[in-house]
């Protein structure tokens, strides 16, 4: 009999183990449930017609179980590690400043979506040094042209593997050299904006030795845009050009140090051409 109780104590510690895992470990945490409110109020998203907002499942006392694809929670610690506010903002609002230290509150987030928002800039921009695991933030289509040092707060971003930027109606000046610090950067998309010159020693990107996939089809590119410190990104394979002004004779020139390059799409005359070139 004392053996049996043994083993009853050890179903039932089991159970509970397997039980705090599946179910417990998805509790949200009441600091970062307070901070996604605070997030949402400062949003002011639909006032006025609220069966149009995104936050209409943002309710009850478990923030992991709110609409999911919107929050993402770690199954181990419990933490929010992705935000998705897509289009969240009502665009009638006008130019939104958002709080950088609003996201700070997440100490475990490693992506945020804030696409479609026009957010101009940003309230307290060092906010983003205490965001020290975040891998993946995509800023387009907003008005980040509005602020010249929109982009400033970005470049502490260590682990920061994929920025994208595209549709922000940036020129070379909305590019702060110190993106060059984003050491860990693996795909850039710079797309749709009004660049002439990014890649220039003034905004130091050459650096960014671990890029892989770089996106900057239609900009105000020619054939000086392409500078001689484009072969220092060794480890790209994949680069947009289409929609430039960028004659193929420089295009080729220009490319001829890039040896891990095998994806390459250029439009020329309306057509779209892929060049694969094999190491």
């Amino acid at each position: 009999m004392r053996g049996l109780h043994a083993y009853s104590i050890v179903g039932v510690l089991w159970f509970v183990s397997v039980c705090c895992c599946f179910y417990g470990g998805q509790a949200c945490l009441e600091e970062e449930r307070k901070a996604l409110l605070q997030l949402k109020d400062s949003i002011n998203d639909y006032p006025n017609n609220a069966t149009h907002s995104v936050f209409q499942d943002w309710v009850g006392e478990d923030c992991c179980q709110w609409e999911r694809g919107r929050i993402s929670c770690s199954n181990s610690s419990s933490r929010v590690i992705g935000i998705d506010l897509f289009g969240a903002r009502d665009p009638s609002l006008g130019v939104w400043y958002p709080n950088a230290t609003l996201f700070a509150q997440f100490k475990e987030l490693e992506s945020l979506y804030l696409t479609s928002n026009q957010i101009g800039g940003w309230v307290m921009p060092e906010g983003f040094i205490q965001m020290k695991n975040l891998e993946m933030l995509d800023l387009s289509r907003n008005m980040l042209h509005q602020s010249s040092q929109s982009l400033s707060g970005l470049c502490s971003l260590k682990r920061l593997k994929q920025l994208y930027l595209w549709d922000n109606q940036l020129d070379d000046r909305s590019l702060p050299s110190c993106l060059g610090n984003l050491s860990s950067l693996e795909d850039l998309d710079l797309s749709y904006n009004n660049l002439r010159n990014p890649l220039g020693i003034s905004t130091g990107l050459c650096g960014l030795k671990r890029l892989t996939r770089l996106f900057l089809s239609h900009n105000n590119l020619h054939d000086q845009s392409l500078p001689s410190c484009l072969g220092n990104l060794s480890s790209l394979v994949y680069l947009e050009l289409f929609g430039t002004n960028l004659t193929f004779g420089a295009i080729s020139t220009g490319l001829c140090s890039l040896k891990r390059l095998k994806t390459l799409v250029l439009g020329i005359t309306n057509l779209m051409i892929e060049v694969f070139h094999h190491v």
